[in-house]
Parts: C-alpha cells; sequence; structure tokens
C-alpha cells in the first residue's frame, strides 16, 4: 500500500518521464494481482493443511514399518557379518597352511632340484675323467710300443755292435799274426843276409800293411764309439720314457680312487633323493586330505549362503512394500511443495516490483543530484578559468623580464668569451685553473648565473666552452644537492641538471682520479637522499645520468642499481644509460623481472636494444601484453564507466600497434589476435547500446562516450588491415 500511494504521489511530479509513468501504472495493475493471487494461493493453503495432515498419520504409519524393517535388517546384516567373519576367518587359516606346505615343498623341491645338479655336475665331472683315463692310456700305449721300438733298436745296435766286435777281434788277430810273422820274417833275414834283396823287399811291403792295418783300425775305433754314444743316447731316452710311464700310471691310479669317491657320493645322493621323494608323497596325501575337509567346509557355506539369499529376497519384497508407499508419500510432499513454490514466486515477483520501483526513483533523484553537482561544477570551473588567465597574464610579463635579463647574459658571456680567448692567446702553456677565470674570478658572470637557470643552448655552449666541463658541472651538481637541506629543492631544477648531464654524455674527455673522487662522494650522498626521502622517476633518471656521466657506476651495487633502473624503464634512455654504466651483463635477470611486473613493452624495449631476442621473443611479451589488457570493468551500471573501460581497452591496443612500428616489428602475427578482440569490443558496444535503448536513460555525455568508442574502433581496425596489407616477413 505503500509504494502504491508513492507512485501515484510520483504520478503528478513534473520530474518524472512518461515511460516512468507508464512503468509505475502497469506495477500499480501487476500489485493488484498479486494480491488477488496471494488470497488464492491462501485458499489453497488451507487446503493443502488438510492434506497434510493425513499425510503426515500416513507418514508416521510407514515410519513404524520402517523401524521394523531396520530392526530385521540389522539382524541379517549382523548374521551376514559374523557368516563374512568366519569365512574371512577360514580362508585366512586355509591360505596360511596351503602357504606353508608350498613353501616348505618348494623348499624340499628347491633341495631336490640342488641335489639333482650336483648329482649332474658330478657324471660330467666323472665322464671328463673316463675321457681323461682314456686319452691318457692311448698316450700310455703310444709310449710303450716306442719304448719296445727303442728297444728293438737298442737290441740290433747290440748284435751289430757285437758282430763288429767280432770282426775287431778277428783283424786283431790277423794283425797280430801278421806282426809276429813279420817279426820271425826279420829275425830269419837278419839271420839270412846273404839275400840282401828279399829283406828290402820284405821291409818296403810291411809298412804299407802296417798302415793298412791302422786305418781299418781307426775306422773301427770311430764306429765303435759312435755306435756306444748312440747307444747311451738311446738308454737316457729310455729311462725317460719309463719315467713318464711311471707318471701316468700314478695318475691313472689317483683318477680311478677319486672316480670311486664320486661314485659313493652319488648314491649318498640318490639315497636322499629317495628320502625327499617319500616325503613329498607324504605332504602330497596330507594335501589331499585337507582339500576334502576344505571342500566339506565350502558345502556348509554355500547351505548358509542359499539361507541368507532366501531371507534376503523376503527383505527385497517388503522394502518394494515399503518403496511403494513412500512413492505416494514423496508425490503428495511434491504437490505440496509445488504449491508452496509458486505462493513463493509470487511473492518474490512482488517484492522485486517493489525494489525495482524503488531503484527508479533513487536513480531519478541520483540524476538530479548529478545534474546540480554539474552546474556547480562548470561554476567552479569558470572561477578557475579565470584565475589562470590573470596568472598566465603575470607568467608571460615575467617571462618577459627573464628574456631581456638573458639577452643582457649573452652580451655578458660573448664580453666574457672574448676575454678568454685573449688572455688563451697569451698564455698558452698556462694550466686549466689559469685558462678559466670565470671558475677562479668570484666576478664571473658565469658563476653569477647558475646552470640550472640558463637555456638549453646556452648550457651546450658553455659546456664546449670550457676546459673542464665535468668539474664546472660537478660544482653546480654540488649546490644543487646543497638545496636539499635547505628547502629550496625542486624539479625544476632536477630538469635542468638532467639537460646538462645529457650535455656532458655527448662530450668526449676522460675524468680525472680527483674529480671521480668527488663524484663518487657525490653519488654516494645522492643515493643516500633517494633511499630516504620519496622521489620520482625524473630524481632516478638524474643519479643515473650522473653515473654514467662521470663513470662512477662500480661503485654501488649492480642489483641497487637495477632496482633503479626498472622505476625508469619506460624511458627511451634507460637500456642506453645501462651500457654506459656497465648493467649490460645483468640484462636478461632485469628482462624476466619486468616480465613478471607486466611492464611488457619495457621488457622489449631492453630485449631488443641489448639484442636478445633469440632469448625473450618480443612476440610473447606483445601476446601476453594484449591477453592481460582483454579484461574491463563491467561491475558498474553506469554507461559513462562502461565507455570508458572500453576506449581503455582500445587505447591498450593502439599502445601495441605503434610500439610493434616503434621496434621494427612484423606485425602480422597480431592481426588475428586483434581482429577477434574488435569482434569482441563491437559486440560489447552494441549490447550496450541495446540496453541504453531498453531503458531510455541516455544521457549527452555517454553518447560522446560510445562515439569517442566508436571513432577507437574505426582507427584500430584501420590500422589492422594496413597491417594485414603490408605484410613483410621478419623474424622476432
Amino acid at each position: 500500500m505503500a509504494a502504491s500511494e508513492f507512485s501515484t504521489g510520483c504520478y503528478s511530479s513534473e520530474l518524472i518521464p512518461p515511460h516512468i509513468r507508464a512503468t509505475l501504472r502497469q506495477l500499480h495493475c501487476h500489485s493488484s494481482l498479486i494480491a488477488s493471487s496471494a488470497r488464492h494461493c491462501q485458499e489453497i493453503e488451507a487446503h493443502l493443511d488438510s492434506a497434510a495432515a493425513t499425510m503426515d498419520e500416513r507418514r508416521r504409519e510407514l515410519e513404524l514399518k520402517e523401524k521394523e524393517l531396520e530392526i530385521a535388517r540389522t539382524a541379517v546384516e549382523r548374521r551376514s557379518l559374523e557368516l563374512d567373519a568366519r569365512e574371512e576367518a577360514f580362508e585366512l587359516v586355509q591360505k596360511k597352511e596351503i602357504a606353508d606346505m608350498r613353501k616348505h615343498m618348494e623348499a624340499e623341491k628347491e633341495s631336490a632340484e640342488r641335489n639333482l645338479r650336483e648329482l649332474e655336475e658330478k657324471e660330467e665331472e666323472l665322464e671328463m675323467l673316463g675321457s681323461y683315463i682314456e686319452e691318457r692310456g692311448i698316450m700310455v700305449r703310444e709310449k710303450e710300443l716306442a719304448v719296445e721300438a727303442k728297444e728293438k733298436e737298442i737290441e740290433r745296435i747290440s748284435t751289430d755292435l757285437k758282430s763288429r766286435e767280432g770282426e775287431l777281434e778277428k783283424n786283431l788277430g790277423e794283425l797280430r799274426a801278421k806282426g809276429e810273422g813279420f817279426i820271425e820274417e826279420t829275425e830269419s833275414g837278419i839271420h839270412d843276409h846273404n839275400n840282401p834283396r828279399s829283406l828290402r823287399k820284405s821291409f818296403e811291403e810291411q809298412p804299407k800293411e802296417l798302415e793298412i792295418s791302422r786305418k781299418q783300425m781307426e775306422t773301427v775305433a770311430t764306429s765303435l764309439s759312435n755306435t756306444i754314444s748312440e747307444l747311451q743316447a738311446k738308454e737316457k731316452q729310455l729311462i725317460k720314457v719309463r719315467n713318464l710311464i711311471a707318471q701316468y700310471t700314478a695318475e691313472c691310479e689317483l683318477k680311478e680312487k677319486q672316480l670311486c669317491m664320486a661314485d659313493r657320493v652319488l648314491q649318498d645322493k640318490e639315497r636322499d633323493l629317495g628320502s625327499v621323494q617319500q616325503v613329498l608323497e607324504e605332504r602330497r596325501e596330507e594335501l589331499v586330505g585337507k582339500e576334502k575337509i576344505l571342500g566339506y567346509l565350502r558345502n556348509c557355506l554355500a547351505e548358509q549362503s542359499n539361507e541368507l539369499d532366501l531371507r534376503r529376497n523376503e527383505m527385497e519384497k517388503i522394502t518394494k512394500l515399503l518403496s511403494a508407499s513412500s512413492s505416494e508419500l514423496r508425490s503428495k510432499e511434491r504437490e505440496l511443495a509445488e504449491a508452496r513454490n509458486s505462493i513463493t514466486v509470487c511473492n518474490a515477483e512482488y517484492e522485486l516490483k517493489e525494489k525495482q520501483l524503488g531503484m527508479v526513483v533513487e536513480k531519478l533523484q541520483l540524476k538530479e543530484k548529478e545534474m546540480c553537482s554539474v552546474q556547480h561544477t562548470l561554476q567552479e570551473c569558470g572561477q578557475e578559468l579565470e584565475t589562470k588567465q590573470n596568472l598566465l597574464g603575470s607568467l608571460l610579463s615575467i617571462l618577459d623580464l627573464l628574456r631581456e635579463k638573458v639577452g643582457a647574459k649573452e652580451e655578458e658571456l660573448g664580453s666574457l668569451q672574448k676575454s678568454i680567448d685573449e688572455q688563451r692567446n697569451q698564455n698558452q702553456a698556462g694550466t686549466v685553473d689559469g685558462a678559466l677565470p670565470c671558475e677562479s674570478n668570484p666576478d664571473s658572470p658565469l658563476k653569477e648565473t647558475s646552470l640550472p637557470y640558463l637555456i638549453d643552448d646556452e648550457i651546450s655552449t658553455a659546456i664546449q666552452q670550457s676546459p673542464d666541463p665535468a668539474k664546472m658541472i660537478l660544482d653546480q651538481l654540488k649546490e644543487s644537492m646543497s638545496q636539499i637541506d635547505a628547502k629550496k629543492y625542486n624539479q625544476t631544477v632536477v630538469r635542468k641538471c638532467i639537460v646538462t648531464l645529457e650535455q656532458l654524455l655527448g662530450v668526449s674527455g676522460k675524468v680525472s682520479p680527483e674529480m671521480e673522487e668527488a663524484a663518487t662522494r657525490l653519488a654516494i650522498s645522492w643515493r643516500g637522499y633517494l633511499s630516504q626521502a620519496a622521489h620520482g622517476t625524473v630524481d632516478v633518471l638524474a643519479f643515473l645520468l650522473f653515473l654514467a656521466a662521470f663513470g662512477v657506476g662500480s661503485h654501488f651495487e649492480a642489483e641497487d642499481t637495477l632496482q633503479l633502473v626498472e622505476e625508469i624503464a619506460h624511458h627511451e634512455r634507460a637500456p642506453e644509460l645501462c651500457r654506459s654504466i656497465g648493467l649490460a651483463k645483468w640484462i636478461p635477470g632485469l628482462i624476466q623481472r619486468l616480465s613478471e611486473k607486466n611492464m611488457h613493452m619495457e621488457a622489449i624495449r631492453f630485449t631488443l636494444a641489448f639484442k636478445l631476442a633469440e632469448k625473450f621473443p618480443p612476440n610473447l611479451f606483445l601476446l601476453d601484453y594484449l591477453e592481460k589488457t582483454r579484461t574491463f570493468e563491467n561491475g558498474n551500471d553506469l554507461l559513462e564507466s562502461q565507455c570508458q573501460a572500453l576506449n581503455n581497452h582500445l587505447d591498450s591496443l593502439k599502445v601495441i600497434s605503434q610500439r610493434v612500428a616503434g621496434f621494427g616489428l612484423d606485425p602480422s602475427f597480431l592481426n588475428q589476435k586483434i581482429s577477434n578482440h574488435l569482434q569482441e569490443l563491437e559486440t560489447g558496444v552494441g549490447r550496450k547500446r541495446s540496453c541504453l535503448i531498453a531503458t531510455g536513460l541516455v544521457i549527452q555525455s555517454p553518447r560522446h562516450a560510445g562515439a569517442t568508442l566508436s571513432g577507437n574502433i574505426l582507427e584500430l581496425g584501420s590500422w589492422n588491415q594496413q597491417g594485414q596489407s603490408n605484410k613483410r616477413p621478419k623474424k622476432s
């Protein structure tokens, strides 16, 4: 009723648009329908209450039957559990006995197999021994035959020797007879001195005969000595052969003894094998008896299982009856639940309509507040614009004064340069202090005008004309750093220092050890300031430029310096600064950290600058960046925020396109990805527009945002088509 009164009161309001009034009228009609349906639901609830009472009685009866069934079921389950436990215990005992018998039989079988293997090995040894004895017997017989042949040869030689001895004795007898005859003849010749011719003849014949006899004796003696030596050699060979025969006979006797022992061992093993076989037979008989017992027990278990099956069938019949009654109960409960659900749905629809009406009213109030706030902000912006215009006029006047002062300073600098040139010509062999009076002279206009207050061209001119620009810039930086303690530090001074240090990097020249030491002290104090106080990327860039310009980067930890590099990684000169400071070998780790922190464009810049594209492919970084920008905010119902999220997503796609063109990469690999994103964005824009048309709450600012969004989509689509038409193969 409160909602209806509020809606009727709102109809007269001029702030509510016509379509909102129509919606409110429809809601009022719906509320009357909901009230009538609520009365009908109350009647249905009364009828359902009576049905629920009867259902409660049936439920109590079913619960009693279920309890009885549960008692019977628990008894059956307990009985079945007892049977299962007995079966398991019997099976465990049976398995244990069978396992023990199998282990025992396997052990006996293994011992029998081991004995058989030993017997086979012994038989093989006996066979080898028999073959060895046969070979030795053959060798002995061959040796005996050789000995017999040698004995026959010795007998033959002895017979020859005896025959030769007989011939020798015969020759000796003849020689002896001839000698005696010769003696007799000589004696007769001496007595018969009347016949000198016969005597001379006999004397001439006797030496010849003696020579012949001597030769015969020598031949007989040599043959006899040869025969004796041969006989001695044959006797030695005979002795060796007899020794070998004795040795072979001893070995044969030893082998025969071993063979007898092996036969006895084999007989023992056969007896053991017979006993093992007897034990196996006994075990087999025991196993047969236990199998019979097992069969009897199985029959008993089968009978008990049959009884259990009968009881289970009875239980199933009872459960079927219970299920039939429970199904009827469930159908009644479903009808009751459907009726209650319909009532709850009607109530929920009624509440939802009330909430929607309240939300519409709240949105209207919010729109009014937004219009008021916009008017207020417009007034404030007008006031701020007037104040800024006044401030701009004052700044322009100050700028004119500064330009006049700069012109005067330029004239003074020109006169000073002329005086410096004249003095340099006069004193060519002078020191650096003598060559630059502007640094030693406190009245010098260059000393009075600090570098931060000069323009870029003046700084470049001063650095190029100075004989020691490093010392000049270091003194100016010391003065700038001293302003930190004096609370006069500002970003303008730091930016001028950056310009000065960039100019110094372009000037070639070595820094003296004294200058490097002073620069190191200043760098340490500067780093301490960055660690203690809040700082921006401009401060970090100036510090890194200082390290590169004076070459003092090695005095700091590389990891500490890399943390500062991460803060200015978006700067185009960051890779060049890392190379100048000497951080080239730590760049892969820096690229990895930048990728982990979703700084993909910075990682690509360092990858291409240090030629690490093979290790860190830029395409993967771009794809990762593209995937990270897919999600955009959908939670806010306001069109402005949704269009802004879509515009941000399109801006990220344009950033990718610009980076691809700036890095000189091939955009063909991103065409499909960007096309998919464009389709998603176009569908998202269409869906949001349809929602706006349905609600009729479109205002001027979202229309402008939608137009910007459409322009961004068209711009990015044209770039995508251009990338597809200008494909060129290039390795990343």
